[in-house]
């Protein structure tokens, strides 16, 4: 290296570090100042609110200063920045928060005012409780993480035109759902009321768009609303229905719920509709409603006949369903689910979907369950979600 080469490489050397002790120094008199401020004003009401824009004001430039320096050691090929101006104060690093959909909510089960879902928020002596302290369990579902929305969230909007029709699916097979043995029961959850089966050979389904595989039945429930024209999750051609009941099945290969509920192929659920009319009850579904009669209360248990899912026979053998690979419609949202719909529904009467919203969700019993029912999601705009109308179908067993 020459005398002249070594001399302007000294120059530039002397330079870069005069600026970054500059900076140094001025980070060093502004904490200085926010503490003596801080010491001075300490207790004062009208004080304090002049120290917050000190310190938010200081944060800025301390931002500045950094991205100056920044862009002066990328220029030099310096990376010792952080040594020169030394780490920022605990007191001026910013929190983050995690964004649940349209509100933030703390981690740990609980809303934005503590109260754990399905809590008695009761006054004293049974007063009624502040709306503002109400925790709406249906709502509780929909707040969710944004690093969870994929790409395929569910329920969606169904649309014939708009679908694939497909005439090569192996028939779809409903094996033992109808049996008329062992052990049936019935809870109330506090989010929906749950059906499933015990003592008897597990009901399954094969074929359709399950490919070679085997789905085990897991449990039934119910979605529903405050009024009987939008308590169905997933829209058909622009319409609601009343309710909408899901048959939700695990994959066998995976050898429980628990484990297949987040692999690709994990679930499958069957959707089926009910439209509630001002004709007679559905003798079918009598039996449902009568085990909704028996659990009002929260965590209650009830035993209905084993052949109870009579009334879904008639609708899961007749001849076409829509077919979407889409997710949970409840936390944790897993994208694991193959979605199968029938779209004609079954009628029952209204006031056996009212009593549906007769069931509590609170120890306390002054809420009840309704509108557990989660929006129409939609995916990006760079994505599509293929909806397939199957017409090939099987009686089943």
């Amino acid at each position: 290296m020459n005398k002249r080469t070594r001399s302007c490489s000294l120059v530039s050397t002397d330079s870069e570090a005069k600026k970054k002790d500059k900076t140094a120094t001025k980070y060093v008199e502004e904490d200085q100042k926010r503490k003596t401020f801080k010491k001075e004003n300490n207790g004062n009401a009208e004080c304090s609110e002049k120290r917050n824009k000190v310190v938010e004001n200081n944060i800025i430039k301390d931002k500045n200063a950094s991205k100056n320096v920044e862009a002066e050691t990328t220029e030099h090929g310096n990376g010792d920045r952080g040594k020169s101006l030394g780490e920022v104060p605990k007191s001026q690093k910013r929190k983050k928060s995690v964004t649940y959909g349209r509100r933030k909510r703390k981690h740990g089960g609980k809303n934005r005012l503590g109260v754990t879902r399905n809590q008695c928020v009761c006054g004293p002596n049974g007063a009624e409780p502040a709306k503002s302290q109400l925790v709406e369990d249906h709502e509780a579902h929909m707040l969710v993480a944004e690093w969870r929305l994929h790409k395929f969230q569910s329920p969606i909007e169904l649309s014939h035109e708009e679908s694939i029709t497909h005439d090569h699916f192996d028939p779809l097979e409903f094996h033992g759902h109808w049996d008329n043995d062992g052990v049936a029961t019935f809870t109330n959850t506090g989010k929906t009321v749950v059906l499933r089966f015990s003592e008897r050979a597990t009901p399954y389904l094969v074929g359709g768009p399950l490919h070679k595989d085997t789905y085990c039945f897991e449990q039934l429930h119910f979605h529903w609303s405050d009024d009987d024209s939008g308590g169905c999750e997933h829209i058909f051609e622009g319409r609601a229905y009343s309710m909408e009941a899901h048959a939700v099945h695990y994959n066998l290969k995976y050898g429980s719920f628990k484990d297949a509920v987040d692999k690709p192929d994990g679930l499958a659920v069957i959707g089926f509709f009910l439209e509630a009319t001002d004709n007679e009850d559905n003798p079918c579904f009598s039996e449902m409603v009568k085990g909704v009669q028996n659990v009002i209360k929260i965590n209650t248990t009830t035993n209905i006949a084993p052949d109870c899912l009579n009334w879904i026979k008639e609708e899961a053998q007749c001849k076409g369903y829509y077919t979407y690979q889409g997710s949970l419609t409840t936390e944790p949202y897993l994208e694991s689910v193959t979605w199968i719909l029938y779209p004609t529904p079954i009628h029952v009467s209204r006031q056996q979907v009212a009593y549906f919203r007769e069931l509590k969700s609170t120890a306390c019993e002054k809420i009840n369950i309704v509108n557990n029912v989660r929006p129409i999601q939609s995916p990006p705009a760079d994505k599509k979600i293929n909806v397939i109308f199957a017409r090939s179908h099987k009686q089943s067993e």
